[in-house]
């Protein structure tokens, strides 16, 4: 992250925000999914916020692809930070937890993202979708607001298609649209190395 602010921004930390009581999508991506396996994204600069909806298609099976998606490594922003650690966070869903993140600068970034993940369709024994909710919920003001929410379904075909939307909006908003854009990019990434046991992507 190429942080140019005062020390006061980054230690502040503004109002502490929660998951939704439910996991449903921030909205619809109104994006077509790549033919194959891969990711289509659209990223849009909105008056508020920049945001990337996104499909995608992965070759593995929904349990394993969503195994991948609850794994806390897969979820961090390896991109922008340094370190992390997960923290317990109570809920409703079938899974969540708390991530610090640091991110090392010019100066030190600490914030932390909520993670809620759960069936949503079908039944308990055979479930047909999976959601996932993500927000900043407290920390740096640096990041003014950060949420996004992914659902996971089956195609015809027995590949996971998964649509994907991010929000952000920062004290660079004039870098948000390509931040967000490679959040989804990576997190698609990481998912898929995780689910197909290879190696995550490395950045410089």
């Amino acid at each position: 992250m190429r942080v140019a602010l005062v020390l006061l921004l980054v230690a502040c930390g503004g109002e502490k925000l929660s998951l939704p009581s439910d996991l449903e999508p921030l909205e619809e991506v109104g994006v077509s999914c790549p033919d194959g396996e891969g990711i289509e994204i659209k990223t849009e600069d909105r008056d508020e916020y920049a945001a990337s909806l996104a499909c995608a298609r992965l070759d593995v099976d929904l349990a394993t692809a969503y195994a991948a998606m609850s794994t806390p490594s897969v979820t961090v922003d390896a991109r922008e930070v340094t370190t992390w650690s997960k923290e317990p966070l109570d809920c409703d869903f079938d899974d969540c937890y708390r991530i610090l993140n640091i991110v090392e600068d010019i100066v030190t970034v600490e914030f932390y993202m909520d993670w809620g993940h759960g069936a949503t369709g079908g039944t308990a024994e055979e479930p047909t979708q999976y959601n996932s909710r993500w927000l900043k919920s407290e920390g740096s003001e640096f990041i003014e607001r950060e949420e996004g929410s992914a659902q996971l379904t089956v195609e015809d075909d027995g590949m996971t298609r998964i649509e994907f939307v991010h929000y952000l909006k920062s004290y660079s908003p004039g870098e948000d649209t390509d931040r967000t854009q490679n959040f989804v990019q990576d997190l698609y990434d990481r998912l898929a190395a995780e689910a197909k046991g290879t190696d995550y992507p490395t950045y410089d």
